[in-house]
């Protein structure tokens, strides 16, 4: 018995040439100044005109600090801000800790703010 993607191979995004791509390009581009509300982002990512841009946690001076006083942070999923070539998926967390370490996190934070701001110590 013949395998249905013998019959019906379904199309290969993994393997457009760059005249198919310059093809779709150009659809999209017309789609988008049509219907200029039309999030095209997802379409673009599956035929490789794009990729996915994420916010790495690595950046986020937050986390670092985090993990400093040793507050587990984990990616729970993903949310999206922007359109087209501007989108960026940033992680939503979760935090686990004691609360000490929550609270050591937070007065360290405080006492930085009081000497940059030139507070006296009480």
């Amino acid at each position: 018995m013949k395998e249905i993607q013998d019959v019906l191979p379904g199309f290969d995004y993994e393997r457009l040439s760059q005249e198919q791509k310059e093809a779709v390009d150009e659809v999209f581009r017309v789609l988008s100044e049509k219907h200029s509300t039309l999030d095209l982002t997802p379409l673009r990512i599956k035929f490789k005109l794009e990729e996915k841009k994420y916010y790495d946690l690595k950046d986020s001076n937050f986390c670092k600090r985090c993990k400093d006083n040793k507050i587990v942070v984990d990616t729970q999923g993903w949310i999206k801000e922007g359109l087209g070539e501007d989108a960026i998926h940033y992680p939503l967390v979760t935090m686990s800790g004691d609360i000490r370490q929550f609270e050591e996190l937070f007065n360290k934070y405080k006492e930085e703010i009081a000497d940059l701001m030139k507070i006296p110590k009480v």
